[in-house]
């Protein structure tokens, strides 16, 4: 393990990996030490790689200019709040989809909400369950690695839907011209309600989403999750429906069209984003 003295910031590759696993690079932001070396301990012990940090902005040192597959984040960081990484972390264009998942004390409802709030994916209370941590890390990384199946080339897969387009590896949305920056929580809520083609969508098919079927997701962290959509689709907006005591449905197609939507070529995509 090599070890820098100034912001205390460590890297560890662990294990015979196979090539897809190499790929799997988790972020540990924590500034207690003892609780770091033991979820490094954990995530050793499943053959993960890992880089950890103790500090906030050296943690966002490696968040721009290194890709993740997954940021553990503590909140309650000495120099930097964890929050504040967070929302930078959502506005980097590296990591912007890379989920995060939130060690916290706190367990209040209201806590939990906040740190959907801010952009995280996942909340974990402390103290940590080493079988609950890996089980939702995994669930992670299963969805990155799902999204990668069977792209071959520069890792670029632009489909059009309507008035959307989509990059579905690198989690990229262009709408109206114009780049949508999401959370990857956000993403896989904005996801299910696009593969949906204008029908509308259940609360509990967005909560299956959300979680692959594996944890809790409280419809709170939906709403949640659909006002933060909502707020960054701008004047667009109220083609995010929703349908009283059932769910969401997104509005594509030629309902869409007669809103004034036009669409964003592929190519220009890959400059907005």
């Amino acid at each position: 393990m090599k070890e820098s003295q100034k912001g205390m910031t460590f890297r560890r590759d662990v294990g015979p990996l196979t090539e897809s696993l190499q790929k799997r690079e988790i972020l540990i932001i924590e500034d207690d030490q003892v609780l770091r070396a033991h979820l490094e301990k954990i995530l050793h012990e499943e053959s993960l790689v890992t880089t950890l940090c103790g500090d906030g902005f050296s943690a966002l040192d490696l968040i721009y200019t290194r890709r993740f597959s997954l940021i553990i984040l503590d909140l309650g960081l000495p120099d930097l709040s964890g929050s504040e990484v967070a929302k930078r972390i959502r506005h980097d264009s590296l990591n912007r989809s890379t989920p995060i998942m939130i060690l916290s004390a706190r367990s209040q409802e209201t806590d939990i909400v906040y740190g959907f709030g801010i952009g995280a994916d996942d909340y974990v209370v402390k103290p940590i369950r080493a079988k609950e941590l890996i089980a939702r890390v995994h669930m992670h990384l299963a969805k990155k690695t799902a999204l990668s199946l069977g792209i071959e080339g520069d890792g670029e897969y632009w489909s059009r839907h309507g008035w959307i387009t989509i990059d579905r590896v690198e989690q990229k949305i262009a709408i109206d011209q114009n780049g949508l920056s999401l959370s990857s929580a956000e993403y896989r809520v904005f996801e299910a309600l696009l593969d949906a083609e204008g029908q509308s969508v259940s609360r509990n098919d967005i909560i299956s989403a959300l979680t692959l079927g594996s944890f809790h997701v409280s419809e709170r962290n939906i709403d949640v999750h659909i006002k933060n959509i909502r707020r960054k689709l701008g004047p667009k907006r109220e083609l995010l429906q929703t349908i009283r005591g059932f769910g969401y449905r997104l509005v594509i197609g030629d309902s869409a069209k007669q809103s004034g939507i036009s669409m964003v070529e592929p190519g220009r995509l890959r400059q907005m984003l």
